[in-house]
């Protein structure tokens, strides 16, 4: 037996586990791809993708294209035409320089090359099927200058990294995310993406507002303003978003280095803290900033995919970046600016005790006609003596003072029990006194250490859970006649009524949350397709491309709770019904706004608990302006039993799907303390 137990991995491994930093999905091959056509100096990239990249990715370019020996080497680990020694990882204006991207990739599907330099007659054509640079296969073609690359049946090779990608318009959405940051990245180029045989994007050459504009949607661009720095350390530009287009869910946040898309979550804390306060919490605003510095200022080499870069003055950047979001926004008058070049006075009105004549005799001046208010009128008693006891009787009944505002009554007087306290009562104007709630005999006087019995508080405040047995008998209890059972109170933001357990307190917003939640699903469940409200004139819409993909992704449960949502092609679709769930003022735009933004808000956990986090986000959609108006309304009591038998019909009607307590119960023996008996 040897006792050799390190050995040299085979080339065909070492690729395979190479591809794991650098392909992890197709979108990753889309990344890479893009990259390599922008350092050829191609002035048209095209990017075609099938089955969300999983069956076919192809990038095309007009670039300088390479010779027939360059074709096969380029395929090669560590092959690279960007460095040659140490020094220059620190002067890299370049994408990939590593020499990894087509080596991982070959290794992992079926790749063809097609690559034709200018002065060339005719191009090289190779093909490699899940091996190296060694297993290639080269021959002589017609093919126009530039480079054409294909990669199909990704991992066909390695089933096991297969079956961990997600579904097709999810990984679509994924190749549209890198295919923005690429466009971004270079205005004056031209872009395309056909996905499915359908023409995602098609960019022409132009300026930078065109470019973010186009990729992202009109309507973002349209919200834009500018900002700009120049300093010897760094130059910053691009654009930010204005306030109010702020959303808790990402996707809008683009840095750039160089040329060079990174995420810095530091940075992002500095564009918030330059719109100082004017960002709800939690929210974030969209931002396109460009960075430009020394590459021997930064390391773009510390993170598998590059997408992180290591600032040498890390602090002065992140000043510099604050310091230009808030100019920007004062700039646009977006923040009150004072203007200390250009000092304008603040008239401040002076009121005089009597009116004036002006120099003119016109008597309009400053103060004129307008006289200042009475002082409040103080009230004194000239006998009292701080040093001598009063009888309680002389007190019960003193002469009324009136301060204007009306006479202070007997009853608020007598809540004072010390007699040599009702001088200084004197004093307070009527409308701060505390009303005596024990009666007209001073109800203090009954239980000395119960002053302000309605000031308690609950000396128990915890949750009472409802048992399903008293929810059951609550809700075959709940009457059908006029008989009122529950009570509307808080202007329609709460509903109690009577239980076995006590009085529960129903949170009205909530409670609609958690009984639209449990339809929804049990709709999703049952694959039962409901006919929503539908519109006289449906509705056209156009969507950013990611969020276009994300809405078709999830059409069939969206048809199952009440959306006719139709895909007309490219980014637009039109909505011709709603659920009613979400009454006939909400507009379409806004239904599907709303519906997306609490789609993003589920991240990671949508895709974990399809149909559980589907139904929550659409819920949630649908009492939104509930939530808004802090859960008032007007409700009747009709409604409010109903909305109570229906959340005691529920499978779970304590707790909302997020974990939020809907109701909460106030039992006899909590009502025996508040009572104090």
């Amino acid at each position: 037996m040897s006792n050799d137990l390190i050995q040299i991995l085979p080339h065909t491994v070492a690729n395979q586990i190479a591809a794991g930093e650098v392909v992890q999905r197709p979108a990753s091959m889309v990344k890479e791809l893009m990259e390599n056509a922008v350092d050829a100096g191609a002035h048209a990239v095209s990017v075609v993708v099938r089955d969300g990249g999983k069956s076919l990715v192809q990038v095309i370019d007009d670039g300088c294209g390479m010779a027939a020996g360059d074709a096969v080497v380029c395929f090669a680990r560590h092959a690279t035409s960007k460095i040659r020694e140490s020094e220059d990882l620190f002067a890299l204006r370049t994408f990939g320089f590593r020499g990894e991207a087509l080596a991982s990739i070959a290794s992992v599907a079926e790749v063809e090359l097609r690559t034709r330099r200018e002065e060339d007659e005719v191009g090289t054509l190779v093909t490699i099927a899940g091996g190296t640079e060694a297993d290639a296969r080269t021959e002589s073609v017609s093919c126009p200058k530039g480079t054409q690359i294909t990669v199909r049946n990704l991992f066909f090779n390695t089933p096991a990294r297969r079956k961990f990608l997600k579904a097709n318009p999810t990984e679509t959405k994924q190749v549209i995310t890198e295919f923005q940051r690429v466009a971004l990245c270079h205005p004056e180029m031209a872009f395309t993406l056909v996905a499915d045989d359908k023409t995602l994007f098609s960019l022409a050459p132009g300026g930078l507002r065109q470019r973010i504009a186009a990729v992202v949607g009109r309507k973002t661009g349209d919200k834009l303003l500018d900002v700009e720095v120049d300093t010897p350390i760094v130059r910053i530009g691009g654009y930010i978003g204005l306030p109010a287009t702020a959303k808790k869910s990402g996707g809008e946040q683009f840095f750039f280095v160089n040329g060079r898309y990174f995420r810095s979550s530091y940075l992002q804390k500095a564009v918030v803290n330059g719109y100082n306060k004017l960002l709800p919490y939690g929210y974030t605003p969209s931002y396109y900033i460009y960075i430009e510095v020394d590459p021997s200022r930064i390391d773009v080499n510390i993170h598998p995919q590059k997408t992180e870069i290591k600032f040498e003055e890390e602090q002065a950047l992140w000043q510099m970046l604050a310091s230009a979001v808030g100019r920007s926004l004062g700039r646009h008058n977006i923040v009150p600016m004072l203007d200390f070049d250009n000092p304008t006075p603040i008239d401040i009105p002076v009121y005089n005790p009597s009116p004036r004549q002006d120099a003119d005799g016109s008597g309009s001046g400053i103060g004129s006609g307008r006289r200042m208010p009475p002082p409040p009128p103080a009230a004194t008693r000239d006998d009292y003596n701080p040093f001598r006891s009063y009888d309680r009787k002389e007190w019960d009944t003193p002469a009324t003072t009136d301060f204007g505002m009306g006479g202070r009554s007997g009853s608020a007087r007598a809540a004072f029990e010390d007699p040599e306290q009702a001088p200084f009562t004197e004093m307070i104007p009527p409308d701060l006194l505390i009303p005596d709630f024990g009666g007209s005999n001073g109800g203090s006087e009954a239980n000395g250490n119960d002053t302000l019995q309605g000031t308690l508080p609950l000396e128990t405040t915890t949750e009472v859970f409802v048992d399903d047995e008293t929810i059951r008998s609550a809700a075959n209890g709940m009457p059908d006649d006029t008989t009122a059972r529950a009570l509307v109170f808080g202007a329609g933001k709460y509903i109690a009524t009577a239980t076995a357990d006590g009085l529960v307190i129903i949170d009205r917003a909530r409670a609609r949350m958690r009984i639209l939640y449990e339809e929804f699903l049990q709709r999703m469940e049952n694959d039962f397709s409901v006919v929503g409200q539908r519109d006289l004139f449906p509705e056209r819409i156009e969507l950013a491309a990611a969020d276009h993909f994300l809405l078709v992704e999830h059409t069939a449960e969206l048809a199952a709770m009440g959306f006719d949502i139709r895909d007309m092609g490219g980014t637009t679709v039109v909505v011709y019904g709603l659920p009613v769930e979400m009454g006939e003022s909400t507009a379409p735009a806004q239904a599907v706004e709303e519906l997306l933004r609490q789609i993003k808000e589920e991240g990671v956990s949508l895709r974990d608990n399809h149909r559980e986090r589907l139904a929550e986000a659409m819920a949630r959609s649908c009492c939104a302006p509930l939530f808004a108006a802090g859960g008032a309304g007007s409700v009747t009591t009709m409604e409010a039993e109903a909305l109570i038998r229906k959340l005691f019909s529920c499978d779970e009607p304590n707790y909302t799907p997020d974990g939020r307590p809907v109701m909460s119960v106030v039992s006899a023996l909590e009502a025996e303390k508040r009572l104090k008996r």
